[in-house]
């Protein structure tokens, strides 16, 4: 998935997996990496009871690659991936509620 974001914040490529509502796991790779970095964790951590999110940090692998050396600070980069979790966070809530909605009125058929 590629989650789009407005300037200054950098366009996020993640994959996820596992059920939304399990409790999430932020999977964050190192220099020169991508997220394939965690492929063989990320099976055993869904197998464990997590939702896994391991994103691609900006300027790597298929997300966004701003310009200039302060793109790449700290702040950036944590607002980037602040802007991550508060999506899925609510893609997760906006599921769940459609799940709930999908069994009203049938608790009696």
């Amino acid at each position: 998935a590629i989650l789009r974001l407005s300037a200054p914040r950098a366009d996020v490529h993640y994959v996820k997996a596992g059920p939304d509502d399990a409790p999430t796991v932020l999977l964050l790779h190192g220099f020169p990496d991508t997220w394939r970095t965690w492929r063989h964790q990320i099976p055993a951590l869904v197998a464990s009871g997590y939702r896994v999110i391991a994103p691609d940090l900006r300027g790597y692998g298929r997300s966004g690659k701003p310009a200039g050396v302060a793109s790449y600070g700290p702040d950036p980069v944590t607002d980037d991936l602040a802007a991550l979790l508060q999506a899925e966070a609510a893609a997760a809530t906006a599921d769940a509620v459609e799940r709930r909605l999908e069994g009203v009125g049938k608790e009696g058929e």
